[in-house]
């Protein structure tokens, strides 16, 4: 049983004990009449308002049943269109940064040929701008995650894991901007330092220097590529969780990399959100810094405990 289809079935507990109660209080009034008839007529005179009674209560029953489900169904389409918001913002910014930052060695190669042959030299990118795309990923992911958080009892447990994606490619994102924008402060154009309407321009970058940037660049971008996948995932979780009331003969296909490698998150099994969360923890550089901090503050705690 999937996890969406377990917390639907829980969900419907309480209107059970509810529609009991309710079916229960005209019976209970028809009993008492009987017993206290005193003649054939007087039961079915009872009977008759059992019956309208009954009527009643199950189309108010109904009327609240069906109530209830209009509302959780405009609850969950307005929760959608908030996360498709926002699952969109961290997708453009993270494919917007990470293509940025690829770009990059094939202009440093453009502009040492120009510098090689006379012509005038341009680099359109500079380390201000990437700077500025890298943090625009970073807002749109903590956005993005304040949203789930806001909204985690209306979504279903497993959404926990995309927590952890978006947290461990984030951490990698971080850790790549770390490496490559200082070699690009030395690539790239840069502003004068007398504030004027300037530009410093480098000195043209060797092949190995530029190999150099390249490979800091497909690291950086194959972090930032992950938390735009990873959105594509939360996406097609979404779908499938928050509009199955609107479409419930429709699936939502998870994405299919051509690496088997690459990990696709999921919400809706099990076992594979605990392999994935088991994944997270121990085999990314997040979960070993994550353990690392733990261990730190356990070790701290234990040193001076608690008075």
């Amino acid at each position: 049983m999937s996890q969406r289809t377990s917390d639907k079935i829980q969900s419907g507990g309480g209107w059970h004990k509810y529609l009991l109660f309710l079916l229960g209080v005209p019976l209970g009034v028809a009993l008492l009449g009987v017993i206290g008839a005193e003649s054939p007529s007087r039961w079915i005179d009872t009977a008759e308002v059992f019956a309208t009674v009954f009527g009643f209560t199950l189309a108010a029953v109904m009327i609240s049943w069906e109530q209830r489900a209009s509302k959780s169904a405009e609850l969950k389409l307005k929760l959608f269109e908030t996360l498709h918001a926002r699952i969109r913002e961290v997708s453009e910014a993270a494919l917007g940064a990470g293509t940025y930052a690829i770009s990059i060695p094939l202009s440093l190669e453009l502009y040492a040929l120009s510098r090689s042959n006379g012509t005038p030299p341009y680099i359109k990118q500079t380390p201000s701008e990437f700077n500025e795309k890298h943090g625009q990923v970073g807002k749109a992911v903590s956005g993005l995650l304040i949203a789930l958080e806001e909204h985690e009892i209306v979504l279903a447990g497993g959404f926990g894991v995309f927590k952890m994606a978006f947290n461990s490619a984030m951490h990698d994102a971080h850790d790549g901007f770390k490496k490559l924008f200082p070699n690009l402060m030395k690539r790239l154009p840069l502003p004068a330092p007398s504030g004027a309407d300037a530009t410093v321009w480098p000195a043209a970058s060797t092949p190995a220097e530029i190999d150099e940037t390249r490979d800091l660049a497909y690291a950086y971008q194959r972090a930032a590529f992950d938390v735009s996948f990873f959105a594509t995932d939360l996406s097609v979780a979404c779908q499938n969780e928050l509009l199955s009331d609107l479409f419930p003969e429709r699936q939502a296909k998870a994405r299919q990399p051509l690496d088997p490698a690459a990990k696709v998150i999921v919400a809706d099994s099990t076992q594979l959100v605990r392999d994935l969360e088991q994944y997270f923890r121990t085999d990314t550089a997040w979960g070993r810094h994550i353990q690392q901090v733990e261990a730190g503050l356990k070790a701290q705690y234990a040193k001076s405990p608690v008075k």
